[in-house]
């Protein structure tokens, strides 16, 4: 299943389809077809519109949830406090630079990684593993206890 989805997503790409309707909007030429299939009649010039699709071009969907589930996801959380303190401590530019390389690896590798699991293990698999650890790991925390 989840191979059949990355082949039909490789094949949509090869096409260039998507990105084909993003580009002719972004140029002004015409607007991609209504849900009737007519053509939709093209923006002006420096109109209001013409930063929207400039947008819609530049920042795509799949972009805008990567970078919200990041930024979010980062946000107050134990590396983030510890490069805080690194950085009242030593030299700004070189933490910044540091911390960049760092976490880019670091996400590289995790979207390499779910690009190999999307190819050779099925989707639901993934998602029926991962319930399977998260209940583990509770009810090892529940054992345990706080420490």
């Amino acid at each position: 299943m989840g191979e059949s989805e990355l082949e039909a997503v490789e094949q949509e790409l090869a096409d260039g389809r998507g990105s084909r309707d993003r580009l002719s909007a972004y140029k002004g030429d015409e607007q991609p077809a209504g849900a009737n299939g007519a053509k939709r009649a093209p923006t002006r010039a420096g109109g209001p519109g013409r930063a929207a699709q400039l947008l819609a071009c530049v920042i795509s969907p799949v972009f805008v949830n990567a970078f919200t589930l990041t930024f979010l996801a980062e946000w107050g959380d134990r590396s983030q406090i510890a490069t805080i303190g690194l950085a009242a401590s030593s030299d700004v530019y070189g933490v910044t630079l540091g911390s960049i390389i760092g976490h880019a690896l670091c996400t590289a590798v995790a979207v390499l990684g779910g690009r190999h699991l999307a190819v050779h293990i099925d989707e639901r698999t993934v998602g029926i593993i991962g319930g399977i650890l998260f209940v583990l790991f509770g009810l090892h925390s529940l054992w345990e206890g706080p420490q």
